[in-house]
């Protein structure tokens, strides 16, 4: 395919942003951010518990690895991180990781 990517509002397919939140133990290792396919283009990873706003205990650490320890990016409860990505890719929630200090600390994903 040979086509060119147009960055225009008027060409743009409309999207409806989404959100969930997941939540972990210490003793589930990495966990992936969603076990069911669930794409984005656009996300915000917010570290809370719940989607009321209820804050973590710790921190949790965020990846692409499911390695134990490959988490490198670090969120303190209440912060938030931004995963873009380039026009016309997208992404899988299957493809990244996180791991809780505390049990039952999570994050919230909102995207598109």
């Amino acid at each position: 395919m040979n086509a060119a990517i147009i960055n225009d509002i008027a060409y743009c397919k409309r999207g409806a942003p989404a959100q969930f939140v997941v939540n972990a133990n210490v003793t589930d290792g990495p966990k992936q951010f969603s076990a069911t396919q669930k794409e984005f283009r656009y996300a915000i990873v917010t570290a809370l518990k719940t989607l009321a706003g209820g804050a973590n205990t710790g921190a949790v650490k965020i990846g692409a690895s499911a390695n134990a320890s490959e988490q490198p990016i670090s969120l303190n409860p209440g912060d938030a991180y931004v995963l873009p990505w380039a026009a016309g890719a997208k992404f899988d929630f299957r493809d990244w990781y996180f791991a809780v200090a505390n049990d039952g600390d999570g994050l919230v994903l909102q995207f598109i």
